[in-house]
């Protein structure tokens, strides 16, 4: 919450944290199943965005923007006094090898490579650091205006900043059954999504490359998060079902969704 109020006083559009009379960002209570740790937000304006009605060029350039300054201010992050710092991308990979059942050997093969890709990038201010790590249509509001809000950012920890750009490209690809980036997603969703994003916040050529790793690193996320969550033999939730079946392709083919 410390992160996300300090996004707030910097300007970035998120759903920020309301302090306590007591000048708290949360207050905890004892209750009979121990204590109850409550906290206050302010209401994201506008609505949920519909991928048939509201996703456009326009909107999408937006939603880079917002992205993009969100990095950018948290380029001088630091934690308050007190204030426990946040894991990192360690721990995901801690998540994913945990939930992955053994059994999914082409899952755990893709999980592998993943690992050792990622562990060879370099970090440094511009290039990692705080992130939201979730940015998909469920959490952010958007209006007619072009205005967007992100909000529940309980999944916040240090990563590249290229992992938490690519979150809003893997699941328009896999909500819009997109095959391939090629010219004409390029003019609709990439390149206003790209443009937006510079606004705020510079990316190398290098930098733009190594996207389709980090997709490949939040496919086998979701897939991992799906295992953990849900019985994968008897997937009833239509979304669910399709997913799954656009990640395994992924797997097989060894080919990253955008």
């Amino acid at each position: 919450m410390d992160w996300v109020r300090f996004l707030s006083e910097q300007g970035v559009s998120v759903s920020g944290p309301l302090p306590s009379k007591d000048g708290n960002l949360a207050e905890t209570f004892d209750i009979e199943d121990g204590p109850l740790h409550v906290s206050v937000f302010t209401k994201a304006p506008a609505r949920p965005m519909q991928f048939s009605m509201d996703w456009n060029p326009y909107f999408h350039r937006r939603l880079g923007e917002l992205v993009g300054k969100m990095h950018s201010a948290t380029r001088i992050y630091q934690p308050s006094e007190g204030i426990q710092k946040r894991k990192s991308w360690l721990n995901d990979m801690r998540y994913i090898g945990q939930s992955v059942p053994k059994r999914e050997t082409i899952a755990r093969r893709e999980f592998d490579e993943v690992v050792e890709w990622a562990s060879s990038l370099e970090t440094s201010r511009d290039t990692f650091g705080l992130v939201h790590t979730d940015i998909n249509h469920s959490n952010y509001f958007g209006d007619d205006s072009g205005g967007v809000t992100v909000f529940d950012f309980d999944d916040a920890h240090y990563h590249w900043f290229a992992y938490d750009l690519s979150a809003p490209m893997f699941y328009a690809v896999l909500s819009f059954h997109l095959p391939s980036m090629d010219a004409t997603k390029q003019d609709w969703f990439y390149g206003p999504y790209l443009e937006g994003y510079t606004q705020h916040m510079d990316i190398s050529d290098e930098r733009v490359k190594r996207i389709p790793g980090f997709v490949r690193f939040r496919r086998i996320d979701l897939f991992a998060f799906i295992c953990k969550e849900l019985d994968i033999d008897d997937l009833t939730n239509d979304w669910d079902v399709k997913a799954m079946r656009r990640i395994h392709d992924g797997f097989l083919v060894r080919e990253p969704l955008v």
